[in-house]
């Protein structure tokens, strides 16, 4: 049997679609890191330009097939759910910064869980850490009007946005949830950040400067 295909790159994967008519058309779709294969059987077509209709047909138009660019899907950026990020507005482009880029962004930050063992909120001292309910804002670049600049992957910052910014494109506004191991652990920031806070980051990537 002579197969003829044609494929198309769509966002970050390549699409195949065989054989032409009269035989059932198949898609074969490739993530681009190359972790994922996909056959999907797309049914009988009548000709070879329904083939190539139906092959590209059911492709994603929201972005790559890399879960961390779903909009509104929350997915673990660190094992074990320690870092979550959840995109509320896509960036531009594909391209994302490496370690060591300057990068330059907004954040908003808030306390996910005040409740702390010892002293702080919930614990013996529970004004050692002012009033801190649950979603109080502790600090954010967008009241001061200041985007803040750091070097990515450096440890100049908590863990959690090491591993969360570099899964971003510019533009992008994500959630990040960062569980106290991603943040400032179990000794906290007095006197702002409880022991053992779990924090949520708005994060927006407004550009950044590669070393590359």
């Amino acid at each position: 049997l002579a197969l003829r295909s044609s494929s198309h790159r769509v966002a970050s994967r390549r699409s195949c679609c065989f054989p032409s008519h009269p035989y059932p058309a198949l898609r074969v779709a490739m993530a681009a890191d190359g972790s994922t294969l996909t056959l999907e059987d797309l049914g009988p077509v009548t000709g070879e330009g329904d083939a190539h209709h139906h092959a590209f047909a059911h492709d994603d138009d929201d972005g790559p097939g890399d879960p961390e660019f779903a909009t509104d899907m929350e997915v673990d950026v660190a094992p074990g759910g320690g870092v979550t990020k959840k995109v509320t507005r896509q960036g531009t482009g594909w391209e994302k910064p490496g370690k060591g880029d300057k990068v330059t962004v907004h954040y908003v930050g808030k306390i996910l869980n005040p409740i702390a063992n010892g002293d702080g909120v919930g614990g013996e001292n529970p004004d050692a850490y002012g009033d801190f309910s649950e979603g109080s804002t502790f600090d954010s670049s967008r009241d001061r009007g200041d985007p803040f600049a750091f070097d990515l992957g450096m440890g100049s910052v908590i863990r959690g946005w090491d591993l969360g910014v570099a899964t971003m494109r510019k533009g992008e506004v994500c959630i990040l949830k960062c569980g106290a191991e991603f943040a400032y652990g179990a000794r906290g920031s007095p006197p702002k950040i409880p022991p053992g806070a779990t924090l949520h980051f708005e994060v927006e990537l407004i550009d950044w400067i590669s070393i590359k």
